[in-house]
């Protein structure tokens, strides 16, 4: 099994919103986006062990060790307070998981799953684990019933689709914007990759859904 690994914000064992039918959810930490309505705003950035979060953990579950945030989660309350304050909008609670776990994990709850998909953040800025995870669900006997969709802003170019769609059965994508001005201010980022990728999933037969943001 691979050694790759990717830096996890949370997973959720359980959940009808992120694809068909009942979903394993794994919300990856990192985004190359970021949008003023954000629903998941402490999983854009990337912590960079400033410690300005640990006074605000009142369960001292946070502490700097050799200059880089330790988190323990047996002492979490899940108060979210760090997240709160985090300056650049990241995660300290963050998690590093390899595939082998996340199979396991899908191995646990296979009885009630339909699918798993990859969140975020945005999942495709941690691609080679998208695709090394979802290549061994397709090679396992006892998984590879399991659909697996990617939940994307659509910030990828045509050979990193063209390297996933093999073992994706559906994209959801956002388009947060048509106008590009009011995208960019949205965003800080342009949507012509995101409108691109919208029709390169269409004519691959992998887009799943077009969501877009009401303002």
């Amino acid at each position: 099994m691979s050694s790759t690994r990717a830096t996890v914000s949370k997973i959720l064992s359980y959940s009808i919103v992120d694809g068909p039918g009942n979903r394993l959810v794994i919300f990856l930490q990192g985004c190359n986006f970021r949008c003023a309505a954000c629903h998941n705003p402490h999983t854009i950035g990337e912590c960079n062990h400033c410690g300005e979060c640990i006074p605000a953990c009142h369960v001292d579950a946070l502490s700097l060790v050799d200059g880089r945030i330790a988190y323990d989660p047996t002492a979490c309350d899940q108060c979210d307070a760090c997240l709160d304050i985090c300056p650049i909008s990241a995660n300290p609670m963050v998690r590093e998981f390899s595939v082998a776990e996340i199979l396991k994990l899908a191995r646990a709850h296979r009885p009630f799953l339909t699918g798993v998909t990859v969140s975020g953040g945005e999942p495709t800025k941690q691609l080679g684990f998208v695709v090394e995870l979802f290549r061994a669900i397709k090679s396992d006997k006892e998984l590879a019933a399991l659909s697996c969709f990617i939940d994307s802003n659509g910030h990828l170019g045509a050979s990193g689709w063209e390297n996933v769609l093999p073992v994706t059965d559906g994209v959801m994508l956002d388009i947060k914007s048509f106008n590009n001005a009011t995208h960019q201010a949205l965003t800080d980022m342009q949507n012509v990759t995101s409108l691109e990728s919208a029709r390169f999933l269409h004519a691959a037969g992998k887009l799943y859904e077009l969501r877009f943001l009401l303002i």
